[in-house]
């Protein structure tokens, strides 16, 4: 099973249900100059017409790549707390620059632009993260949207969830390993556990 890191404060977020999606960076970036043979449609007219991108500046070119972090429907475990099972449902390319304010919204940032400029939390939020490195902010970053279900059934129960979130509200990132959770017996029979390390 393929992993994602989060900080704390994500995680966090992602247990009380005001975290739904992710926005990574491609690591390397596609080369620019390239022809137009090595760029194809991705999912093109359903995502002109989207509720989450109607209206942005969209370019149909997109990298083809498969998103290192898995594919539509796979079920991927946070790496700092792996009894939190995620499973993907949606995996979008883009520029960083063209994503939504919805699609801010469901990565944890509740910010309501009066304007196309108004982007300075979007910058604050990103650069917090990538700030000080090649992938700081720039709209023509391009970047994968993963979004994603909590998979409820893999923590015990609602108990349970709400010491998680209790712990993650107290706990710092780097003992965030301490907050430990028992799986249900019903868990441990499942197939593969091994989680395989994705760098980000």
């Amino acid at each position: 099973m393929k992993t994602i890191s989060f900080r704390a404060d994500m995680i966090n977020l992602i247990l009380t249900g005001k975290k739904t999606a992710t926005i990574r960076p491609m690591k390397p970036q596609p080369a620019t100059g390239n022809s137009t043979m090595d760029f194809l449609p991705f999912n093109f007219w359903e995502r002109l017409f989207s509720e989450s991108y109607l209206g942005a500046d969209l370019d149909w070119r997109i990298p083809v790549r498969a998103c290192p972090y898995g594919e539509v429907d796979d079920v991927i475990a946070v790496r700092e707390q792996p009894d939190i099972e995620l499973q993907i449902a949606d995996i979008i390319a883009t520029r960083l620059g063209g994503i939504s304010p919805l699609i801010w919204k469901r990565d944890g940032i509740d910010h309501n632009p009066v304007s196309w400029r108004d982007i300075m939390p979007y910058c604050r939020h990103w650069n917090s993260f990538y700030g000080g490195t090649d992938y700081r902010w720039h709209k023509e970053l391009w970047v994968w949207v993963i979004e994603f279900e909590l998979m409820v059934d893999n923590i015990c129960s609602m108990k349970d969830l709400i010491h998680f979130v209790n712990s993650y509200d107290s706990i710092p990132p780097k003992n965030i390993q301490g907050a430990k959770a028992n799986r249900s017996q019903a868990n441990n029979t499942k197939g593969d556990t091994r989680h395989e390390k994705i760098d980000i």
